[in-house]
């Protein structure tokens, strides 16, 4: 999500071997820093360079709804899935977002992007903001980002100088996502409609209990509180989720070329932790309606449309896990098996990076609204 961080983290086991590769490394190092990661993500960089690949396709826009009714324009998508770096940046700047580059994640990979533009201020500023704890590979910015000048005239996407081309895939998906998402009439920042949700229920909850805020004004606060919660959710969380599905679903099929598997695992780590984080806020959820319950007297079947609503988006958020989950599991069986890690190691290696799409946001969901 912060919008992507798509990185397995790992131990430097083949260091002395790999350290500085380059474009043009031979074989045999490449072949040892595919299995250096879990990720594969330095390998991936080094393996396909900036000018690899096919040409980006001109296609008739096609409409899509995927995943938790989420809409984009899928021939966008699909145009530049069997395409290079260079190809996809220019698609994709033509649809209204910049790329810049950033400092390399790893020592190890190699400069793939380092044709891009370098940041203007505010952007590194943003992004260093977002990365204070490491692991941010990449972050999109949607047009008009409040106090970030760069982003008045059209999106950004930030992007590792040793980021690949699935990193370079995912970020754009949120790009398509977002973009479909603002043709919506009546549009709003889902967070700042949250946190508006967020203070009116604390206003009429106090308000309530001393007397001078009626039920049915409580109530409706909290269904406002609901249904504002679970767009946050869906325009966060679960759109990691639903990503990281179909950039799986392509590459199994064969259609998303250049790109190594290792990415696939470390996009399983990623749909399951994003199920994981959303059912925490989801729980939180679902006892802020108990308490309203008890507050107002209400009866059970008054909460009933709140209810089936989160039960059905936690039922949806599951099914979609269930791949990810066997494959992870298999995946991570494999590696324990082959020997070359001791548990130490494979412990580092699928502490899975959180993606930076969701920067600020599980901040503002778990601050105390004024």
């Amino acid at each position: 999500m912060k919008k992507i961080s798509l990185l397995t983290s790992s131990l430097l086991v083949f260091s002395a071997i790999l350290a500085g590769c380059q474009k043009g490394d031979d074989g045999n190092r490449l072949e040892a820093l595919a299995k250096d990661e879990l990720s594969q993500y330095s390998y991936a960089s080094c393996k396909y360079d900036y000018n690899s690949g096919g040409s980006a396709l001109s296609l008739a826009k096609s409409e899509t709804q995927t995943y938790f009714g989420k809409k984009y324009n899928s021939s966008n998508l699909e145009s530049i899935l069997g395409a290079g770096p260079a190809s996809i940046v220019n698609f994709a700047e033509s649809t209204g977002v910049r790329f810049y580059q950033t400092s390399s994640f790893s020592d190890k990979g190699c400069s793939v992007l380092s044709s891009l533009p370098s940041l203007p201020s505010d952007l590194q500023d943003e992004f260093d903001g977002v990365n204070s704890k490491g692991g941010t590979l990449g972050l999109y910015l949607n047009k008009g980002t409040a106090n970030l000048p760069s982003t008045n005239q059209r999106a950004a996407i930030i992007v590792r100088r040793d980021a690949n081309k699935w990193v370079l895939t995912h970020e754009f998906m949120h790009h398509l996502f977002h973009d479909k998402l603002a043709e919506t009439p009546g549009y709003s920042d889902v967070r700042e409609d949250y946190y508006i949700a967020k203070k009116a229920v604390k206003k009429a909850s106090r308000e309530y209990l001393n007397g001078s805020k009626n039920t049915e004004e409580y109530y409706s606060a909290i269904k406002a509180l609901n249904t504002s919660l679970i767009k946050v959710l869906k325009a966060y969380f679960l759109e990691e989720m639903t990503i990281e599905t179909i950039l799986a679903e392509k590459f199994d099929s064969g259609t998303f070329t250049d790109v190594v598997e290792g990415q696939k695992i470390n996009g399983a780590f990623y749909i399951v932790s994003s199920r994981d984080n959303a059912k925490i806020y989801i729980e939180t959820l679902r006892a802020e309606n108990d308490l309203a319950k008890i507050a107002l007297y209400k009866k059970s079947a008054d909460f009933k449309e709140f209810e089936q609503e989160i039960a059905k988006l936690e039922k949806e958020m599951n099914e979609l896990a269930k791949p990810a989950q066997r494959y992870k599991d298999k995946k991570e069986s494999e590696f324990r098996r082959s020997g070359l890690y001791d548990d130490g190691q494979m412990a580092a290696m699928i502490n899975h990076q959180g993606c930076s799409h969701s920067h600020g946001l599980e901040k503002l969901l778990e601050e105390e609204a004024d």
